[in-house]
């Protein structure tokens, strides 16, 4: 007996027992008793029957999925369905697309392809490439009208809007392109390096005239306006060279009154190169006039600090009551004598006590074995004037030292 025959069973007779059970402890009539018994039992009959019928169908098809799948796994696996061909394309020729730059076109090619299948129209084409073809040169010509000949980015923004497949207008096929490329003609090219070059030239010119108008503004607004502006714009580009700014100041003046169409001020007029008086030239310090010293010693002995309060000339000759400064005067006497300076000559023999007896005139440079202080001297070859000793004897006095 099966489990299912035993639970139907058992099931039918827990129905009918209960019922009647309840019924006779209860006191109903016999038929009602009787009614009650047998409902509740078929009742059950038919519940406990469908749940067997579900239960064995729903075994049922878990075995027959169960098999299935040990048949497919046992089978082998069938073969893939065919790849899709490649659609069907055509290679574009190259062609002018305009540019932003009229007369300046890119020379335009890519390869074109199409699918009639994706939209399945009952109409057709007799040339479906010349559609596609024509789609996608227009879309490439609305990019490129807006990038410059110069701009090489215009192959990329072809390349990314015309590799995407798109209707055509005739809503006939979608097409799209593949290996875009864009150039420039030789000749063109030539043409816009030649407009960069002006271009750039222009730009140059531009700066330099709006440079030289800066420069004018400022030289005629702030430096040239008057003579001392135009000074202390000459002495802050040359900090260094005042005396020579100081010099300059007529010319400042000039340059001033001509950036102003005016006159040189009267106060200025007076510094005009041509009202100057040049500086007479100061010859270099030799060996007898050295600097100024910043204080002064009389014969005296006594230190004056300043030269107008000494009120006498500035002494630095050395001392003439040395017997050793002797030769010192007579050589410095012969030096004067010889720059036409005869005055300081005498001076300085009587100074040094070397006048003898024939005058200024008779005196002879000293001989090489004296030492000569400003160098060697030839002897003169003059005999003395008048009568005297031999050519021999010295006839100058040598003072104290003689």
């Amino acid at each position: 007996m099966s489990k299912d025959t035993t639970e139907t069973i058992a099931g039918g007779a827990i129905a009918f027992l209960v019922p009647l059970c309840v019924g006779l402890a209860a006191g109903w009539p016999v038929w009602i008793t009787a009614l009650a018994t047998v409902t509740v039992f078929l009742l059950t009959l038919w519940g406990l029957h469908s749940y067997h019928f579900r239960t064995e169908q729903a075994r049922l098809r878990a075995e027959n999925a169960y098999r299935q799948h040990m048949t497919a796994q046992q089978a082998p696996p069938p073969p893939p369905p065919p790849a899709p061909g490649p659609p069907p394309s055509r290679v574009v020729a190259p062609m002018s697309l305009p540019s932003s730059l009229e007369g300046i076109p890119f020379t335009f090619g890519c390869t074109v392809h199409w699918d009639p299948a994706e939209l399945r129209l009952d109409r057709g084409h007799a040339d479906p490439a010349a559609v596609a073809t024509a789609a996608v040169v227009e879309r490439a010509r609305e990019i490129s009208q807006a990038h410059h000949p110069d701009d090489d980015a215009v192959v990329h923004a072809l390349a990314a809007a015309l590799g995407r497949p798109a209707a055509t207008p005739d809503r006939l096929l979608q097409a799209w392109a593949t290996d875009v490329k864009t150039q420039v003609g030789q000749h063109h090219r030539e043409h816009l390096n030649a407009l960069a070059t002006l271009r750039r030239q222009q730009q140059l010119q531009e700066q330099r005239i709006a440079n030289q108008r800066v420069v004018r503004a400022y030289l005629g607004d702030e430096v040239l306006t008057d003579v001392g502006s135009t000074v202390v714009w000459w002495l802050a580009r040359n900090e260094e060279e005042v005396r020579e700014t100081v010099d300059l100041i007529g010319t400042l003046a000039r340059l001033s009154a001509a950036a102003n169409n005016s006159e040189v001020d009267e106060l200025f007029r007076h510094l005009l190169p041509e009202n100057v008086t040049p500086r007479p030239a100061v010859p270099p310090p030799s060996f007898f006039t050295p600097p100024e010293p910043a204080f002064f010693v009389d014969a005296a002995g006594e230190v004056n600090p300043a030269e107008e309060e000494r009120g006498g000339k500035v002494d630095l000759l050395p001392d003439p009551d040395d017997s050793q400064n002797s030769l010192f005067g007579h050589q410095l006497a012969d030096l004067a004598e010889r720059h036409g300076h005869a005055d300081l000559a005498q001076e300085y023999r009587e100074r040094y006590r070397t006048v003898d007896a024939t005058g200024p005139s008779g005196s002879a440079a000293p001989s090489e074995e004296q030492g000569g202080f400003f160098g060697h001297e030839p002897p003169s070859t003059e005999p003395p004037a008048g009568n005297g000793p031999s050519d021999g004897e010295d006839r100058r006095d040598w003072g104290a030292g003689g």
